[in-house]
């Protein structure tokens, strides 16, 4: 199953992947996933990497500084490949992920996750976003920095 806007690949993948398109409710998709492949080149470690955690999903993602920095916290979480992979390498981390489920990173995934992602604390995040964003546009932010 591939989300996402990408649907000149469809062609080239087969029967046997379902490709849609963006989702409100990823959850609803995870719970039936084998495997989270994260496969851009560009964003480093997005959301839904930390929803397949909290979903049980294994996750293969590109060697990228932040998800080092995450298992050198906490332990191993995924399965990391190098950016722009070779198809053979991605092939391999994704089957071994897919055969993985039981992987104890699964788990240990879901913990780290599971204490960052409540309502209370998912909402502190994007108020203080929402809050620094808003001042970085204020007219009135030099003041406000030199408030303080």
């Amino acid at each position: 199953m591939i989300i996402g806007p990408q649907y000149v690949l469809l062609e080239r993948l087969g029967p046997r992947v379902h490709w849609l398109p963006a989702q409100r409710r990823i959850g609803n998709w995870l719970g039936i996933a084998d495997v989270l492949r994260h496969p851009s080149d560009y964003e480093s470690h997005c959301f839904s990497t930390n929803e397949a955690w909290l979903a049980g999903v294994p996750v293969v993602s590109c060697d990228y500084l932040v998800n080092r920095q995450f298992e050198e916290r906490h332990g191993p979480l995924m399965w990391l490949v190098p950016i722009r992979p070779e198809p053979a390498r991605l092939a391999a981390a994704i089957v071994e992920a897919h055969t993985g489920r039981s992987d104890p990173r699964v788990g240990h995934a879901r913990d780290v996750a599971t204490p960052e992602s409540s309502a209370p604390v998912m909402g502190r995040r994007w108020s203080d976003l929402i809050g620094m964003l808003t001042r970085k546009s204020s007219p009135d932010s030099t003041k406000l920095a030199n408030s303080n």
